[in-house]
Parts: structure tokens; C-alpha cells; sequence
């Protein structure tokens, strides 16, 4: 079974690359165009004050009308009126789904509450797991974030896919630390040499956004790719971030 998935960082409700009602119809037409069971989302908003209070992963989900199942984990509240976390479309039913929220302390830089959300799928024979993360910008917190993350992968054997804004260069040490224990990061996988940069989408200089897959889906990754950062018709990005889309093939 061919597997295509998206992850971004949606930049919530931000308009230094346009306001969501315009950036949101450009994200409809590249996922619709590409056509991906699952779609993971960072950065994700809900405001009570904004769109009758509906989060922007369900706003999308109403708009594509082709995905069953829409999840939207919030990890902070701002004022009581905003919430921010991480979301997932999927065309697949999940078998489960789990949150991890990520620890935070009282001397941490960045004030934001993480989260990881957890999905199971069963695809033929193999049960798969996606992990979908947005991990601090501190870089003490990150690499705990980072540590805590692997911690609540190992719990799973199954084959697993990690994908988000990571905040974090492959030469950081939770990036190296996720490599070692086998984690295989697609891009530098499919496409040695090539930097990959996701941010800032208007002149990206930077590799913070990836998809990770266990050792039993290296064979399987087909393609790793960045997603346009503008529209044609408008000078309008999507996002702060580029996505990423990837194909496996899953047996």
C-alpha cells in the first residue's frame, strides 16, 4: 500500500505571510492537489473570537470534505480565548489515539505547553504508528522535549513514523540522540548533500521540519519533498514553514 502524508507548521493564526482566510485556501489546494492520507499540522489555532471558535485543522477538514477523521490536541491557553497544539486529518481510521503532554519547567525560556500526538493505524498486515510533534524552540527544553519523546516512542515496536516542526538542526544533540537510536530522518536518507531548509518559507536558511521513520520502514520510504511556498495568483505563503510531503510504500 502506497502511504503519502503531509506535515506542517501552520503558524496558527499569524498573518506575516497573509491572513488564514487566504493562506487556508492555498493549503487546500495543495493538499487537495496532492491528495495525502494524512495530514499532520503543528501550530495549530482555535480563538473563541475567530471562526465560531473552530479550530483551523477542522476548518480545513470541512473545506476537503475527504477526511473521516480530524483530531485537534491543544497544549497551551492563552487568556482563556486561544488554544495552540498539533492536529491530524486522516483518511485512515485510527485504531487509537494518544497524548503525551511533554514536561515543562518554571525556569524554561519558551512558556509553551508541548504535546506529542499519538495515532495507530492498521495498514494490510502491519500496524503502523505516526507520532506527531512540535517541540520547544529553548534549546535546554528542546533537547528535553527531544529526550522525553524518545522515552514515549520506545514503548512501541511497532514499525513508526515521527513527523513535525522539531526546532531543531540535524546537527543539534536531539536530533544526533534520535539518530542513534535508529531513527532515520527521510530526508537526508533520500537526499543526501540537498538542505532541505524549511524556515523561513520566504528565504528558508534553516532545516527544522522533518519525517522520521523506524529502521523497519527504511526500505519502504519512496520520496521526501518540500512543498511550494507560494501561491501563483497571490503573494501568500501557507505558513512561516514549508511542509514536507513523503511516500512509503507499506507492506
Amino acid at each position: 500500500m502506497k502511504l503519502k502524508l503531509i506535515t506542517i507548521n501552520i503558524n496558527g493564526y499569524g498573518e506575516k505571510f497573509g491572513p488564514w482566510s487566504v493562506r487556508r485556501k492555498f493549503l487546500r489546494e495543495i493538499i487537495e492537489r496532492e491528495d495525502p492520507q494524512l495530514v499532520a499540522l503543528q501550530a495549530v489555532s482555535s480563538d473563541t473570537r475567530r471562526f465560531s471558535g473552530r479550530d483551523q485543522a477542522h476548518q480545513l477538514a470541512d473545506e476537503l470534505m475527504v477526511y473521516s477523521s480530524v483530531t485537534f490536541e491543544a497544549a497551551t491557553v492563552i487568556a482563556g480565548e486561544r488554544q495552540l497544539g498539533v492536529a491530524l486529518l486522516s483518511k485512515l481510521r485510527p485504531l487509537q489515539i494518544e497524548r503525551l503532554r511533554l514536561d515543562t519547567s518554571s525556569r524554561d525560556e519558551d512558556p509553551s505547553q508541548r504535546v506529542i500526538l499519538r495515532a495507530a493505524f492498521q495498514l494490510g498486515s502491519t500496524k503502523l504508528q505516526l507520532f506527531n510533534c512540535h517541540f520547544s524552540w529553548g534549546a535546554e527544553q528542546n533537547k528535553r522535549n527531544l529526550e522525553q519523546a524518545l522515552q514515549f516512542f520506545s514503548r512501541f515496536e511497532d514499525p513508526s513514523i515521527v513527523v513535525g516542526d522539531f526546532n531543531a538542526s540535524p546537527e543539534s544533540s536531539g536530533i544526533e540522540l534520535l539518530l542513534r537510536n535508529g531513527w532515520i530522518d527521510s530526508w537526508a536518507h533520500l537526499k543526501p548533500g540537498q538542505n532541505g531548509f524549511t524556515f523561513e518559507s520566504d528565504r528558508p536558511t534553516q532545516r527544522i521540519d522533518y519525517v522520521m521513520v523506524s529502521n523497519q520502514l527504511a526500505s519502504a520510504l519512496q520520496r521526501i519533498g518540500l512543498l511550494p511556498s507560494a501561491s501563483r495568483r497571490e503573494s501568500v505563503s501557507y505558513s512561516d514553514h514549508l511542509g514536507l510531503i513523503a511516500e512509503l510504500i507499506i507492506i
